[in-house]
């Protein structure tokens, strides 16, 4: 377990990456969402927030450090975590576009987030990239199951989905199209196009890196998850 004053390394160094200061976990927080990139971390956050109608408060859920230190502070303070997780192809082309970061990298930083994770799997609860998008009754279950918070979960998602992808998209910038179609995860018909063209590369990468693949089945099989 660490210490304390390792505990304040980790979150002195999240913010100093420049993660403000409500995406790093302490101890008021009440829920960690936290995954790879582009594995809807920023959508599930907002989706969650709306959802609990303020039995979460967004500041009370820190996410969207996509690094496992915010885990580890989490499992150090007993917090509940959701683990996001999506099938690597997607996962890494999608991070590849958006980042502009050689795919290696990009696999490479996908092995070291999730095999970190594996170990901090106390009050954690594993969601899919298809659950957020297409099940989020689902996903408001294990949040419950794993916290207690009691949010509602016979609620009108379709319409919660809609409001929180009208907020995320309003974050995006505004001063170039081409910033905004790589940094919005929502559907978007340009970067379909640049998957065509890039798919193929990433393909051939974990054709050639199979622990990418392993690292993901491993998750899925810990959590009991076979979508």
């Amino acid at each position: 377990m660490p210490s304390e004053e390792n505990i304040q390394i980790l979150r002195d160094n999240l913010a100093q990456r420049n993660h403000p200061a409500h995406h790093i976990c302490k101890p008021t927080t009440r829920l960690v969402v936290e995954g790879y990139p582009r594995s809807s971390n920023s959508f599930a956050a907002e989706m969650i927030a709306v959802s609990a109608n303020g039995i979460l408060q967004r500041a009370e859920i820190a996410h969207h450090t996509h690094e496992v230190a915010n885990l580890q502070i989490a499992e150090h303070l007993g917090i509940p975590k959701i683990i996001l997780i999506r099938e690597p192809e997607n996962a890494i082309l999608s991070f590849h576009i958006y980042s502009e970061a050689p795919i290696e990298r990009c696999a490479e930083e996908y092995v070291a987030f999730y095999s970190g994770a594996l170990k901090l799997m106390d009050k954690t609860a594993v969601v899919h990239f298809r659950e957020v998008t297409d099940d989020f009754r689902t996903v408001i279950e294990r949040i419950n199951a794993i916290g207690g918070f009691g949010i509602p979960e016979d609620q009108d998602f379709a319409a919660i989905r809609e409001q929180a992808l009208a907020l995320v998209r309003s974050l995006a910038p505004k001063n170039n199209a081409e910033d905004a179609m790589r940094q919005v995860a929502a559907p978007d018909e340009k970067r379909e196009q640049i998957k065509q063209q890039l798919r193929g590369e990433v393909q051939a990468y974990l054709a050639a890196h199979p622990e990418v693949q392993q690292v993901y089945e491993r998750l899925m099989a810990r959590a009991g998850l076979t979508l």
